[in-house]
């Protein structure tokens, strides 16, 4: 729309896994964000609101929750390990 991008952009591995899903509104990123190492394992989700960092980021190590961090309108509030 007005050639900015909405809506969900999936991009693959060669091997055909998951890369990563984005969400767009209006070309910005909007909700969850996430990525995946090339073993399809959770990698980072990150959360937007107004293309800026806004709630949870969780970030894996293989596969397993390991830090999350807290933004509000990308400042970082809170870490929790």
């Amino acid at each position: 729309k007005n050639n900015l991008f909405n809506g969900e952009r999936t991009e693959y591995y060669p091997n055909g896994k998951v890369y990563k899903k984005e969400r767009l509104i209006n070309g910005d990123f909007e909700g969850a964000q996430e990525y995946f190492k090339e073993d399809g394992k959770p990698w980072l989700t990150a959360n937007y609101k107004n293309d800026e960092l806004h709630g949870k980021t969780l970030i894996y190590v293989n596969g397993t929750l390991s830090v999350t961090k807290i933004y509000n309108t990308n400042e970082l509030v809170e870490i929790i390990k």
